[in-house]
Protein backbone atom coordinates (compact mmCIF):
# COMPACT_ATOMS: atom_id res chain seq x y z
CA UNK A 1 0.00 0.00 0.00
CA UNK A 2 0.91 3.69 -0.24
CA UNK A 3 1.73 3.30 3.20
CA UNK A 4 4.20 0.79 3.09
CA UNK A 5 7.79 2.32 3.91
CA UNK A 6 10.83 1.30 1.85
CA UNK A 7 12.31 -1.66 3.51
CA UNK A 8 15.92 0.08 4.17
CA UNK A 9 13.88 3.02 6.01
CA UNK A 10 11.75 0.54 8.04
CA UNK A 11 15.66 -1.14 9.40
CA UNK A 12 17.14 2.25 9.86
CA UNK A 13 14.23 3.47 11.91
CA UNK A 14 13.58 0.15 13.94
CA UNK A 15 17.69 0.41 14.62
CA UNK A 16 16.86 3.61 15.64
CA UNK A 17 13.90 2.63 18.67
CA UNK A 18 16.31 -0.19 19.81
CA UNK A 19 18.65 2.22 20.57
CA UNK A 20 16.75 5.07 21.70
CA UNK A 21 14.72 2.61 24.22
CA UNK A 22 18.09 1.38 25.67
CA UNK A 23 19.04 5.01 25.87
CA UNK A 24 15.29 5.38 28.09
CA UNK A 25 16.76 2.45 30.10
CA UNK A 26 19.99 3.69 30.93
CA UNK A 27 18.46 7.31 31.72
CA UNK A 28 15.82 5.19 34.54
CA UNK A 29 19.04 3.90 35.83
CA UNK A 30 20.21 6.98 37.57
CA UNK A 31 16.99 8.61 37.60
CA UNK A 32 16.02 5.73 40.32
CA UNK A 33 18.93 6.08 42.60
CA UNK A 34 17.50 9.81 43.64
CA UNK A 35 13.60 9.73 43.09
CA UNK A 36 12.49 5.81 43.79
CA UNK A 37 14.79 4.17 46.40
CA UNK A 38 12.10 2.07 47.82
CA UNK A 39 11.25 0.44 44.42
CA UNK A 40 14.81 0.43 43.27
CA UNK A 41 14.80 -3.24 42.44
CA UNK A 42 11.50 -3.17 40.31
CA UNK A 43 13.62 -0.29 37.91
CA UNK A 44 16.36 -2.85 38.34
CA UNK A 45 14.17 -5.52 36.71
CA UNK A 46 12.64 -3.26 34.17
CA UNK A 47 15.66 -2.11 32.77
CA UNK A 48 16.80 -5.56 32.95
CA UNK A 49 13.38 -6.66 30.42
CA UNK A 50 14.42 -3.91 28.45
CA UNK A 51 17.96 -4.88 27.48
CA UNK A 52 16.56 -8.72 27.14
CA UNK A 53 14.06 -7.40 24.85
CA UNK A 54 16.33 -5.16 22.96
CA UNK A 55 18.63 -8.50 22.27
CA UNK A 56 16.01 -10.13 20.78
CA UNK A 57 15.08 -7.11 18.70
CA UNK A 58 18.39 -6.66 17.56
CA UNK A 59 18.34 -10.60 16.46
CA UNK A 60 15.05 -10.25 14.92
CA UNK A 61 16.35 -7.01 13.01
CA UNK A 62 19.42 -8.90 11.64
CA UNK A 63 17.15 -11.68 10.28
CA UNK A 64 15.41 -9.13 8.43
CA UNK A 65 12.15 -10.84 8.19
CA UNK A 66 8.33 -10.32 9.32
CA UNK A 67 10.36 -6.37 10.23
CA UNK A 68 6.66 -4.74 10.58
CA UNK A 69 5.66 -7.83 12.75
CA UNK A 70 8.59 -6.92 14.99
CA UNK A 71 7.73 -3.28 14.83
CA UNK A 72 4.23 -4.08 16.72
CA UNK A 73 5.99 -6.81 19.23
CA UNK A 74 7.87 -3.63 20.06
CA UNK A 75 5.29 -1.29 20.65
CA UNK A 76 3.24 -4.24 22.38
CA UNK A 77 5.91 -5.26 24.63
CA UNK A 78 6.18 -1.07 25.62
CA UNK A 79 2.78 -1.22 26.53
CA UNK A 80 3.15 -3.62 28.87
CA UNK A 81 6.29 -2.32 30.70
CA UNK A 82 5.01 1.16 30.85
CA UNK A 83 1.57 -0.06 32.11
CA UNK A 84 4.12 -1.67 34.79
CA UNK A 85 5.79 1.45 35.45
CA UNK A 86 2.40 3.37 36.33
CA UNK A 87 1.35 1.09 38.18
CA UNK A 88 4.51 0.44 40.64
CA UNK A 89 4.89 4.42 40.47
CA UNK A 90 1.39 5.89 41.57
CA UNK A 91 -1.11 5.02 39.27
CA UNK A 92 -3.04 7.87 38.31
CA UNK A 93 -0.63 10.16 40.38
CA UNK A 94 2.15 8.65 38.68
CA UNK A 95 4.73 10.96 37.08
CA UNK A 96 5.37 8.57 34.07
CA UNK A 97 1.59 8.61 33.43
CA UNK A 98 2.38 10.40 30.16
CA UNK A 99 4.99 7.70 29.29
CA UNK A 100 2.69 5.92 26.21
CA UNK A 101 3.92 9.59 24.61
CA UNK A 102 6.82 7.17 23.39
CA UNK A 103 5.29 4.76 21.79
CA UNK A 104 2.37 7.01 20.46
CA UNK A 105 5.35 9.00 18.88
CA UNK A 106 7.72 5.40 17.89
CA UNK A 107 4.30 4.07 16.63
CA UNK A 108 4.18 7.05 13.98
CA UNK A 109 7.75 7.47 13.00
CA UNK A 110 8.41 3.62 12.56
CA UNK A 111 5.50 2.74 10.84
CA UNK A 112 2.60 5.20 9.53
CA UNK A 113 1.17 8.55 11.23
CA UNK A 114 -2.48 6.34 11.00
CA UNK A 115 -1.17 3.76 14.01
CA UNK A 116 -0.44 6.31 16.39
CA UNK A 117 -3.81 6.55 16.61
CA UNK A 118 -4.48 3.21 17.57
CA UNK A 119 -1.61 3.02 19.65
CA UNK A 120 -2.87 6.12 21.44
CA UNK A 121 -5.99 3.91 21.77
CA UNK A 122 -4.68 1.10 23.17
CA UNK A 123 -2.74 3.50 25.80
CA UNK A 124 -5.55 4.82 26.97
CA UNK A 125 -7.24 1.34 27.63
CA UNK A 126 -4.24 0.34 29.07
CA UNK A 127 -4.07 3.39 30.92
CA UNK A 128 -7.37 3.06 32.53
CA UNK A 129 -6.61 -0.71 33.02
CA UNK A 130 -4.05 0.21 35.15
CA UNK A 131 -6.40 2.33 37.15
CA UNK A 132 -9.25 0.15 37.88
CA UNK A 133 -6.57 -2.98 38.31
CA UNK A 134 -5.54 -0.43 41.22
CA UNK A 135 -8.20 0.69 42.85
CA UNK A 136 -10.01 -2.87 42.76
CA UNK A 137 -6.60 -4.64 43.62
CA UNK A 138 -7.75 -7.28 41.55
CA UNK A 139 -3.57 -8.79 42.15
CA UNK A 140 -2.59 -10.62 44.62
CA UNK A 141 -1.91 -9.13 47.66
CA UNK A 142 1.90 -9.58 47.10
CA UNK A 143 2.19 -8.22 43.66
CA UNK A 144 -0.21 -5.24 44.70
CA UNK A 145 1.14 -1.49 44.14
CA UNK A 146 2.94 0.35 46.74
CA UNK A 147 -0.31 3.18 46.19
CA UNK A 148 -2.54 0.17 46.88
CA UNK A 149 -0.93 -0.73 50.35
CA UNK A 150 -0.19 3.18 51.94
CA UNK A 151 -2.79 4.80 50.63
CA UNK A 152 -6.13 4.97 50.72
CA UNK A 153 -8.24 4.43 47.69
CA UNK A 154 -8.74 7.16 45.32
CA UNK A 155 -12.46 8.79 44.64
CA UNK A 156 -13.81 7.52 41.40
CA UNK A 157 -14.32 11.21 40.34
CA UNK A 158 -10.63 11.86 40.84
CA UNK A 159 -9.90 8.71 38.70
CA UNK A 160 -12.21 9.83 35.70
CA UNK A 161 -10.79 13.06 35.54
CA UNK A 162 -7.07 12.06 35.50
CA UNK A 163 -8.25 9.21 32.89
CA UNK A 164 -9.79 11.53 30.85
CA UNK A 165 -6.76 14.30 30.68
CA UNK A 166 -4.07 11.57 30.60
CA UNK A 167 -6.50 10.04 27.34
CA UNK A 168 -6.77 13.48 25.74
CA UNK A 169 -3.58 13.79 26.13
CA UNK A 170 -2.80 10.61 24.25
CA UNK A 171 -4.90 11.72 21.18
CA UNK A 172 -3.60 15.14 21.11
CA UNK A 173 -0.27 13.50 20.60
CA UNK A 174 -1.62 10.98 17.91
CA UNK A 175 -3.18 14.24 16.00
CA UNK A 176 0.62 16.25 15.95
CA UNK A 177 2.07 12.40 15.25
CA UNK A 178 0.12 12.24 12.15
CA UNK A 179 0.29 15.64 11.20
CA UNK A 180 4.27 15.88 11.75
CA UNK A 181 4.53 12.33 9.73
CA UNK A 182 2.70 13.65 7.24
CA UNK A 183 5.23 16.41 6.77
CA UNK A 184 7.83 14.79 7.10
CA UNK A 185 6.78 12.20 4.15
CA UNK A 186 5.95 14.55 2.06
CA UNK A 187 9.67 16.15 2.44
CA UNK A 188 11.44 12.61 2.06
CA UNK A 189 9.13 12.35 -1.05
CA UNK A 190 10.03 15.53 -2.80
CA UNK A 191 13.99 14.78 -1.91
CA UNK A 192 13.40 11.39 -3.65
CA UNK A 193 11.83 12.71 -6.47
CA UNK A 194 15.10 15.37 -6.80
CA UNK A 195 17.33 12.34 -6.36
CA UNK A 196 15.63 10.92 -9.20
CA UNK A 197 15.82 14.15 -11.13
CA UNK A 198 19.69 14.69 -10.23
CA UNK A 199 20.51 11.25 -11.71
CA UNK A 200 18.30 11.21 -14.70
CA UNK A 201 19.90 14.66 -15.64
CA UNK A 202 23.42 13.10 -15.27
CA UNK A 203 22.20 9.84 -17.38
CA UNK A 204 21.19 12.67 -19.93
CA UNK A 205 24.41 14.52 -19.92
CA UNK A 206 26.62 10.91 -20.13
CA UNK A 207 24.31 9.84 -23.35
CA UNK A 208 24.17 13.06 -24.72
CA UNK A 209 28.22 13.41 -24.41
CA UNK A 210 28.63 9.79 -25.56
CA UNK A 211 26.52 11.18 -28.93
CA UNK A 212 28.10 14.44 -29.24
CA UNK A 213 31.60 12.65 -29.92
CA UNK A 214 30.80 10.68 -33.16
CA UNK A 215 28.89 13.04 -34.42
CA UNK A 216 31.71 15.82 -33.92
CA UNK A 217 34.06 13.17 -36.10
CA UNK A 218 31.24 12.83 -38.74
CA UNK A 219 30.71 16.49 -38.94
CA UNK A 220 34.44 17.03 -38.97
CA UNK A 221 35.10 14.42 -41.78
Amino acid sequence: SSNMLPLATLIRRLRTSIIARLLVGALFLFYVQFMFPAERIFFYAIIAVISCLSVVYVLWLSWSKGLRLLAYAQIGCDLVLESSLIYYTGVADSLFATIYILSILSAGYILSPVTSFYVAVGSSVCFMGTVLLDYNQWVPAGLLSPSAQLEPRRDLVYLFYASYVRVTVFFLVAILTYYFSQMIQKLEGKMRMQERLVLLGEIVSDIAHEIRNPLASISGS
